[in-house]
């Protein structure tokens, strides 16, 4: 059985006072589209969704800083896979990126 998951863990620091509310247009670098279109067709949009929707929900209680990390785990039977990707708000664009790509 498969299953996946994503957490947007604690923020360490803030860059600045004013939230940012991740909803510009959204972008991905290649590398991105490439790890996560591995898994399926339409992983890759799930993993955007389901991001920005955790994303937004913390908006409504807290301030939001325009860099965010994701953790991206995929469970298939006893193995876990876990990657980190980044995902930074610059306002009018949500680039979603993996550490490497920076």
């Amino acid at each position: 059985m498969q299953e996946a998951s994503i957490t947007i863990p604690p923020q360490e620091e803030m860059s600045g006072i004013r939230s940012h509310y991740f909803s510009g247009n959204v972008v991905v670098t290649s590398n991105f589209a490439r790890i996560f279109g591995e898994d399926g067709e339409n992983n890759m949009f799930w993993v955007i969704l389901e991001t920005l929707t955790k994303i937004h929900k913390m908006v409504l209680t807290e301030t939001v800083d325009y860099f965010q990390v994701g953790i991206y785990e995929h469970s298939y039977d006893s193995s876990v896979k876990s990657m980190k990707f980044w995902i930074i708000d610059d306002e009018s664009v949500v680039t979603f990126l993996m550490p490497e790509d920076y």
